[in-house]
């Protein structure tokens, strides 16, 4: 148990695009009824064995497992990262 102190959305998005939420060209399928549900976000607690994600999808999604886990890392504790917005740049 801990904080969820980081989520590799960049990572989570690979995932879900490999079970067919998404596609690499224009030609691919989209499946609408795929996808990853996140269930927590960062700063939040949680417990051992609750869900960090719900994955939604119609075909085997052992290859991608380990993926959608390494995209969480939990801490003891949740320093943030800063502002989103860093500096404004105006013309």
């Amino acid at each position: 148990s801990g904080v969820v102190a980081e989520i590799d959305a960049y990572n989570l998005g690979m995932m879900a695009m490999a079970i067919g939420a998404g596609r690499t060209s224009a030609e691919e399928i989209i499946d609408p009824a795929v996808g990853i549900q996140l269930t927590h976000k960062c700063g939040e607690q949680v417990r051992i064995g609750e869900p960090l994600a719900i994955i939604h999808h119609n075909n085997s999604i052992d290859e991608i497992l380990e993926g959608i886990q390494k995209s969480f890392v939990i801490t003891n504790s949740y320093t943030g990262k800063g502002a989103l917005v860093i500096e404004r740049i105006t013309t």
